[in-house]
């Protein structure tokens, strides 16, 4: 950290809908103070069929948009440095214990044990993986062990330098959602929802590391389409109604097609929300039950823009019977002037974003 030679980062985050950037800045205030600041952001659209579960698909239209929001973002600056994330659905992370000593431990071993814990070809992959000294002990030694096919890691680094971006890492989306959601090295058993566009990534955190991920596809996307029919309107109605409405039955009014009337989304809503519940218990249940210093889940954490919802929380921790609350991407960071001023502040939809530039600017080597 002291001798950093990164002071301005862009964080990129490459969805199959949109492309998120935001830059940080670094700023040592004094020999041991530093602030991070949140200098700009910018979204853009791709056009239909770019993305595909993380795929790039036409390179052209993923670029156009790479290169529009990291110049954006630089703010008529020079700034070739970006962390990247990976798509969750084309990465592997999770928590393995290895029976022997760390001091014993050795690349053979721990390529063998990947191998039988991989969903993913092992020749088709790269690996990396961090040590959990603090969790390890005389008998046994745990990693975080991440993966990622190659054709995946190279597609992007490829977009990327085309770009005319250096990549200082690539990185497992779960890492910079995590970075996001909790404070470092925070004590407890949490889990962290993210809902995204497309899809939600279900994150167990314990033990001050990641212990696995999931991904399954209720989505921000999914609420809007069934808005959508429900109310026979159209689809940007039917986000705006989303948006606006939430879970708050009583008080939801749709303007839909030059009229004003009480929304009837309540089945709808309660419907979806019960399935993200039995998501929750199922993915709960699961480490319960394959992991063995399994504790019981201190709170859900939010994040993402679709879980930002009115009374979405509430409603989420009724059903699920844990705390929930809503996670800061802000906490630590600062905004510039500037953006301090702004009454619309969208920094939950960067929330990967944000993370993957903290990456940049505090660990830009290692996690």
């Amino acid at each position: 950290m002291l001798f950093n030679p990164f002071k301005s980062v862009i964080g990129l985050d490459i969805g199959d809908e949109t492309v998120k950037a935001v830059r940080l800045d670094l700023h040592r205030l004094s020999f041991k103070k530093i602030k991070t600041e949140l200098v700009s952001y910018a979204e853009e659209r791709l056009p239909d069929g770019s993305m595909f579960e993380g795929e790039i698909v036409k390179p052209e239209e993923v670029l156009h948009a790479v290169k529009e929001v990291s110049a954006r973002t630089a703010c008529k600056h020079k700034i070739p440095w970006v962390v990247c994330a990976l798509p969750e659905t084309k990465t592997f992370i999770k928590l393995l214990s290895i029976p022997v000593k760390q001091e014993m431990l050795s690349l053979n071993t721990i390529y063998e044990v990947a191998k039988k814990e991989l969903p993913i070809p092992f020749n088709e992959s790269y690996l990396d993986w961090q040590l959990m000294p603090h969790i390890s002990n005389q008998s046994e030694t745990k990693i975080l062990l991440g993966a990622v096919l190659k054709k995946t890691a190279d597609a992007y680094t490829y977009l990327l330098n085309i770009a005319g971006l250096t990549p200082l890492a690539l990185e497992v989306e779960a890492m910079s959602i995590t970075r996001t959601s909790l404070p470092p090295n925070s004590s407890g058993t949490h889990l962290i929802l993210d809902i995204g566009q497309t899809s939600t990534t279900f994150i167990m955190y314990s033990n001050q590391t990641i212990q696995f991920t999931l991904s399954f596809e209720f989505s921000g996307n999914l609420l809007t389409e069934r808005i959508q029919r429900a109310l026979s309107c159209t689809e940007d109605e039917a986000e705006r109604i989303k948006i606006l409405c939430g879970m708050d039955f009583e008080n939801c009014i749709c303007h839909k097609q030059g009229q004003t009337k009480v929304c009837n989304i309540k089945e709808v809503m309660e419907k979806s929300m019960d399935e993200l519940a039995s998501y929750v218990q199922k993915g709960i249940s699961f480490f319960s039950e394959h992991f063995s210093e399994a504790a019981e889940v201190d709170s859900i954490i939010l994040s993402g823009g679709s879980g930002q919802m009115l009374f979405f929380d509430k409603e989420l921790s009724k059903r699920a019977g844990k705390p929930v609350v809503r996670g800061n991407p802000l906490a630590r960071i600062r905004t510039n002037t500037t953006l301090a001023k702004e009454s619309s502040r969208p920094y939950m939809r960067f929330n990967t974003a944000i993370g993957l530039g903290l990456r940049g600017l505090h660990s830009p080597l290692g996690i």
